[in-house]
């Protein structure tokens, strides 16, 4: 079953209309929630008026940050500081910190100040949804403006708005990792150094489904229930019971089907411990659900990240340091230091790099938080090393692919310990880049772009590698069951929001037990049911989850040859698996694994044939590849064409190609959107989001999608039983650093500045013509 491209199972469901996302769920005697939320970037609260508001039909409640608490309850614990990327018993940054780590617990609602536009700051609970809505716009608050800073550089600045008193210079932290000294001293010695700075545009995540929350308090058991789409319900639970002050045992949490992830839905939000709290509060259950004007305001978003790059090189181009600045965008809460860690550890990527070093800044702003986005760190780090590729190439007069042949680890180097401490024990670098390159027909691009040049249109290529180094929660836990109707019930920690788990799971348990696909039944997202695992993101839940899948595949079946063998009366030695049953060496007599279930049940006390396996730690895993992007630019109004987009992918053994490819295409897809269409947009005088709806925040289209011609390679790794790296991030990991490469060649005669992300039509018309304009200023001059 491993690698056949079966249709996803879920999908029968799903498309009929048959999935269960938290707003179909309604609970008896509900009432419903809405927000006020702050018109301001930065404001102190001077009064809250609720009373014309509770006043009105069918409010129940009006809850402020003050009645929280009041009620003796506390913010919550994002445990922004991840775990380290190989030693799990440290924090990332470990010993690299200077100073402490700012980490502000995040009320549901604030007490004293708003510190980004939309912000919740006033929750009415009421009989309908309209009710509740009604009712906010009868709040009347008093605010007291306060200048806002929402660039990352400008609010490290001296004389800068300061937005938590923890976090002098509004730093949560900052970090030195790698040898500083010998990478500068490097540089400074260097035929050839490449500087500049990248910005990683901020993205808003867009996922189909809209974020909603059902919150539930039984009195007479003091226990709180939460219902809400999420990327991992046991992690959300721990922060919910740490908010409440309660064990968590009291707390329970169910998260039905979830309409995509991405990254920031990992967190606990706002909504859904005020939702809990309200519950409480009216003695009812309390629901709400977010509109799309809310998401763009209130929703973790992704990226926003300065790099300023300094790479050495000799004079044949071989890398000699790096010595680079990252600075984070965390937002006006500390919600996660995720995508510093991650981009970090990877920032090398596939290249021998003899020296390395980066300073981390962590920083504050008026702006909503971020979170984990698609690759978290990864892509940012990638863009960052392949086009400085690009620009030493073309600075030094090499070719683009030879700079990168000199540079790539090569296979007598494996396995490869990279400066930064990561560890490759597979992946066929060169190989896969070579390969690419005939995929997309590289030779013969130069005919295609004075093709193009004869329509007036401007062509270009790119090329990028790109690697990935895949953490996330460190602990995760299967179940499984072989029940009397012939069924395997698994109960995992990992839980999907597209991933299609519950065929690729299934196709696991069906080649490790020989049971039809349809036989495996997996139930997740649900804390009484699963009660440890680390949710889905990184990458995680095939490589660990689908580890421990065999391991309690393998369980279950030596398990089950013993019962047999005394069922048979046979010694356990003789006996023979042709599935889904135990047979004796004649083959006369057999007994199956539901017939040993049902025995196990008419037992007393009744048994069952279950086992479980449970992982804590790191199961490194690096998934690599290579991509090259052709593309065409119209110089007449800036608009560009995707033309072709072939990668080369080793995501390990592949389980379903058909989930793999999509999971490509789709990661492609955002971040083509970051690449060339997705700004979201802030006055950086006043903090007002400028495209806080879909009219003005360009997500990519599916005519955007380009043709494509992608591969699957594998360079084995031998860090778990099913060889699998991840396949997630594949496809977002370099589509930045491959777009924008392509973009620079085809402008590569009007300009080598570096074109803004996102590269917008409005963007390039002016690289284009703002730069012909100045060389005609300058002839004119001389």
């Amino acid at each position: 079953m491993i690698g056949q491209a079966l249709p996803r199972l879920e999908d029968q469901r799903l498309v009929r209309g048959q999935g269960r996302y938290t707003d179909d769920i309604d609970l008896p005697g509900q009432c419903h929630a809405a927000f006020l939320r702050s018109p301001h970037a930065h404001a102190r609260l001077v009064s809250i008026d609720a009373s014309a508001a509770r006043a009105m039909p069918g409010v129940l409640a009006v809850l402020t940050g003050a009645d929280y608490v009041a009620d003796g309850l506390h913010g919550m614990q994002h445990v922004p500081m991840p775990a380290d990327a190989i030693d799990v018993a440290q924090p990332a940054f470990a010993g690299a910190v200077e100073g402490a780590v700012f980490n502000q617990p995040h009320l549901p609602l604030p007490v004293d100040r708003v510190r980004h536009v939309g912000e919740a700051l006033v929750m009415v609970v009421a009989e309908t949804p309209l009710q509740a809505r009604d009712a906010i716009d009868a709040v009347l608050v008093d605010y007291e403006e306060l200048p806002p800073v929402v660039d990352a550089l400008a609010a490290m600045e001296a004389g800068a708005p300061q937005l938590w008193d923890g976090a002098p210079g509004n730093l949560c932290f900052r970090a030195q990792l790698g040898e500083r000294d010998a990478a500068e001293r490097a540089i400074a010695g260097a035929p050839h150094v490449v500087r500049r700075r990248f910005r990683n545009s901020r993205l808003v995540n867009c996922q189909m489904e809209p974020r909603a929350a059902i919150g539930s308090y039984e009195a007479a058991q003091d226990s709180w229930l939460l219902i809400s789409g999420s990327q991992g319900a046991q992690r959300q639970k721990a922060c919910l019971a740490s908010a409440l002050g309660v064990p968590g045992d009291k707390v329970r949490v169910v998260c039905p089907d979830v309409g995509g992830g991405f990254g920031p839905r990992t967190m606990l939000y706002v909504e859904q411990l005020a939702v809990v709290w309200a519950a409480r509060r009216v003695g009812r259950p309390v629901k709400w659900t977010a509109d799309r004007s809310e998401a763009f305001l209130g929703d973790y978003q992704g990226r926003d990240q300065v790099i300023d790059a300094t790479v050495a090189f000799d004079r044949d181009g071989r890398i000699l340091a790096i010595s680079n600045e990252w600075t984070g965008n965390v937002g006006a809460h500390t919600v996660s230091y995720v995508p510093m860690s991650n981009g970090t550890r990877v920032m090398t990527t596939v290249y021998h790099v003899p020296l390395a070093a980066v300073r981390v800044n962590a920083v504050l702003t008026n702006t909503v938080p971020t979170a984990p986005y698609r690759g978290a760190g990864r892509p940012e780090a990638n863009h960052v090393i392949e086009r400085v590729l690009d620009i030493a190439a073309r600075e030094l007069g090499l070719d683009r692919v030879e700079i990168r042949r000199r540079n790539i680890v090569q296979p007598g180097q494996m396995p490869y310990r990279s400066p930064m401490g990561l560890y490759y024990d597979s992946g066929a670098f060169a190989a896969n880049m070579e390969r690419v390159l005939v995929l997309a027909g590289w030779e013969g691009f130069e005919a295609r772009r004075a093709a193009s040049r004869q329509r007036g249109r401007l062509r270009g290529i790119g090329l990028a590698n790109y690697i990935e180094a895949p953490v996330g929660a460190p602990r995760e836990r299967i179940e499984m069951q072989a029940l009397s109707d012939g069924s395997i019930d698994i109960v995992s920690g990992t839980q999907s929001q597209g991933q299609g788990h519950e065929t690729s799971f299934a196709q696991v348990v069906a080649s490790q037990l020989g049971v039809p696909v349809t036989a495996a039944r997996l139930r997740t997202g649900d804390t009484d049911i699963a009660r440890i695992g680390g949710g889905s993101h990184s990458d995680r839940s095939m490589r660990i989850a689908g580890t421990l899948l065999v391991q309690a595949s393998q369980d279950l079946l030596a398990q089950s040859r013993l019962l047999a063998a005394s069922a048979l009366d046979a010694d356990p030695a003789s006996l023979h698996y042709v599935a889904p049953a135990w047979t004796v060496e004649d083959g006369t007599r057999a007994i199956t694994l539901a017939q040993l279930a049902e025995l196990l049940a008419t037992q007393s006390p009744p048994g069952r044939l279950a086992t479980s396996a449970e992982f804590h730690g790191r199961m490194a895993a690096h998934p690599t590849g290579a991509a090259v992007c052709e593309l065409e630019i119209d110089p007449d109004t800036g608009d560009v064409e995707l033309l072709h987009y072939a990668s080369v992918d080793d995501v390990g053994q592949v389980i379903n190609p058909l989930i793999v490819e999509g999971q490509v295409h789709g990661g492609l897809a955002q971040g083509i959107g970051q690449a060339l269409s997705e700004h979201f947009s802030i006055d950086e005088a006043s903090g007002q989001v400028l495209s806080g709806s879909f009219q003005d925040y360009g997500v990519p289209r599916a005519g955007v999608v380009p043709p494509l011609s992608i591969e699957m390679t594998e360079d084995p790794t031998a860090g778990n039983p099913l060889r699998v790296k991840g396949g997630g991030e594949s496809g977002i990991t370099p589509a930045t650093a491959v777009i924008f490469n392509a973009l620079a060649d085809a402008l590569q005669e009007i300009s080598s500045e570096e074109l803004p992300m996102p590269a917008t039509p409005a963007r390039i018309w002016h690289f284009i013509h703002g730069s012909q304009a100045l060389q005609a200023d300058k002839k004119s001059e001389t």
